[in-house]
């Protein structure tokens, strides 16, 4: 968890082992699917975008049905994050909006597609229906206390802001971010140092 935080996905990706010695030790099957998950989210992430993109883009034994749609959705978001035209692009847009079908509204779930899908729009420089999906995303954070997911949002909605020249809002935006970020402990540094770079630039 301290890894992830510090985004050291390498130091993620060491630490699981290979699904053949989780095997030979005798690891559920569900619990091997949900290590190669992890897996798959740390090198793609990180050190090995490709390979953790090849793991993503194929079903996962062991998955039950709510890890199989993040598997789908980090891969339709990577695929859209490293996308090399707008039409690739939209198609990672596409799958995330087909997968909110899927989940029920005012979940989590649902609030981390919004912040995927916010991100993906604002590469398309679609910042009104990036600020749209990074406020629905905030407003379930809300709701549901979820102060990583708030903070996240927040620091999203002001590069959104900023983007539109529209700076004293997103300002605002960033330090509410910092602040937010600084509750949610160890796993909230990434999203502090981002917002604090933000805040710099």
């Amino acid at each position: 968890e301290t890894a992830w935080a510090d985004e050291r996905y390498e130091d993620v990706v060491a630490l699981i082992p290979d699904d053949g010695v989780l095997a030979e030790m005798g690891t559920p099957a569900a619990m091997r699917g949900r290590f190669q998950l992890l897996k798959a989210q740390a090198l793609a992430a990180g050190p090995d975008r490709r390979r953790g993109m090849e793991i993503l883009a194929r079903p996962i034994a062991g998955l039950d049905a709510a890890d199989d749609r993040v598997r789908r959705r980090d891969f339709a978001y990577q695929a859209c994050r490293v996308a090399k035209n707008a039409e690739a692009r939209r198609e990672g847009v596409t799958a995330l909006r087909d997968l909110m079908r899927e989940v029920e509204t005012g979940s989590l779930e649902e609030a981390g597609l919004h912040l995927r899908l916010g991100t993906c729009l604002r590469m398309m420089s679609e910042f009104e229906a990036a600020g749209e999906a990074f406020r629905q995303a905030l407003a379930v954070a809300r709701r549901r206390g979820d102060g990583l997911l708030e903070a996240q949002a927040l620091s999203s909605m002001a590069t959104v802001l900023v983007s539109l020249e529209r700076f004293d809002e997103g300002l605002t935006h960033l330090r509410q971010a910092i602040r937010v970020s600084e509750r949610a402990g160890a796993k909230g540094r990434h999203v502090r140092r981002r917002a604090m770079g933000n805040l710099g630039w």
